[in-house]
Formats: structure tokens, C-alpha cells, sequence
């Protein structure tokens, strides 16, 4: 029985060393994102009719592709490319890697408030400056993703009088300005560099599949 408890509480501290050894040098490593992004002509690997087929549908127009080498432990490069919607005030973004793809959905409000919708499993993990706003619909389909960001959207507009920005400068500016802000307010919390496994622990389940309307219409203040 000790023998089992030995094992176990070897096995949790391996677990809590790793992933915060890991936390720390992810978050060194981007918090110059500008030298980890690479622009690209193309859009990388081919996308699925279906889904060029919706980005077409809503308006989106194609803006640009770019590698990120921002992945720990790897020399191959996430590939993303953007799409901007007819009145350039919703960035999407498709992520790449391997055999993995996810989309983020973002508006800014102000020049200082953002939302980000998101269909991928992990994007809840590292949290997000205060006034950034994120849901995550996991592996939610795009068209879905969309209707929700469209409705936290319009919520936000409506209840807190705040206009949505145009894009206005490159996205490869937008996204390593996105990026450093981050870092830095993941920098700013007392003893981050010990709360990277509990981040990837509880942070997902608590707040997965929620949208920002849910969020703060449950705060005690808001009800």
C-alpha cells in the first residue's frame, strides 16, 4: 500500500514539475512573439471545399497566411490563415498543426476590449488578460462558432455601449500584439510559474462550452 502511495505521489509531482517547467519556457518563449511569426504566400496545407465553401458564403475575404514557430518542442510551425468579414471588424483565424485544426473568431471594441470565440479544446488553459473576453465551444462546427461570437457580440454592444473596431494594420501585427499582452499579464500573476498544472487541470472544465453572455449574466453583481 505505501509502495502505491509513493508511486502515486511521485507520479503528481513529475506531473507538477513538467508541466510547469514546460509553462515557463512557452511563456519566455512568446513573450517575443515578432521573431516566431513567418510570413507565407500560400495557405499551407489544402483546406476542405466545405469549409472554403462557408468562408465564401459569409463574406469573408482572404487576407493573409503565416507560419507561428511557437510551438514548445517543435521545430515545424503552426500554420494560420486569416480572413477578415465583409466590414473588416471579425478576424478569423485557421490554426494548423500536424493533423489538427481549430478556428478563433475575434472582435475588438474601443480599441481595448476584446472578444475571442474559439472551438479548440485547449485555448481556456493560459488565461487571458481582463479585458479580453474568451468562449470555447469545443470542436464546435464553424457555422456554429460564428452564430455564437455574432451573439455575444451584438450582447456586448448592446449592454455596454461599446463599437467595434476595424482592422486596421496587419494581422501579423494584431496577432504578436495579442500574443505579448498575454504573456505579460500571465507574468504579472504572483507566483505564475507554479500554477501551470492547475491551470490545465481545472481552468478548461470550469469555463469550457460557456459563452460570455452565461459568464456574466451568472456574476453575482449581474444578476
Amino acid at each position: 500500500m505505501n509502495g502505491w502511495l509513493y508511486t502515486l505521489l511521485f507520479l503528481a509531482l513529475g506531473y507538477f514539475v513538467l508541466v510547469n517547467v514546460m509553462l515557463v519556457l512557452s511563456v519566455r518563449k512568446m513573450s517575443h512573439p515578432e521573431g516566431l511569426i513567418k510570413s507565407r504566400d500560400d495557405e499551407g496545407q489544402s483546406l476542405n471545399d466545405s469549409f472554403h465553401h462557408w468562408v465564401r458564403e459569409q463574406g469573408f475575404q482572404p487576407d493573409s497566411h503565416f507560419d507561428f514557430y511557437g510551438i514548445l518542442g517543435s521545430d515545424k510551425p503552426l500554420e494560420v490563415s486569416a480572413w477578415l468579414s465583409p466590414e473588416r471588424d471579425i478576424l478569423l483565424l485557421l490554426y494548423r498543426f500536424g493533423n489538427k485544426q481549430w478556428l478563433d473568431m475575434a472582435s475588438s471594441f474601443d480599441d481595448h476590449y476584446g472578444l475571442v470565440s474559439s472551438n479548440f479544446h485547449d485555448a481556456l488553459i493560459l488565461p487571458q488578460p481582463p479585458n479580453v473576453m474568451l468562449q470555447v465551444f469545443v470542436d464546435m462546427e464553424p457555422d456554429a462558432l460564428y452564430q455564437e461570437h455574432l451573439k455575444s457580440r451584438d450582447y456586448l454592444i448592446e449592454r455596454f455601449g461599446i463599437n467595434p473596431d476595424k482592422v486596421d494594420v496587419p494581422v501579423t501585427q494584431l496577432v504578436a500584439t495579442a500574443i505579448k499582452r498575454q504573456m505579460h499579464y500571465i507574468r504579472s500573476l504572483p507566483l505564475w510559474f507554479l500554477r501551470g498544472a492547475g491551470w490545465k487541470l481545472f481552468r478548461g472544465w470550469r469555463y469550457r462550452n460557456k459563452s460570455v453572455i452565461e459568464l456574466i449574466e451568472s456574476l453575482p453583481n449581474d444578476r
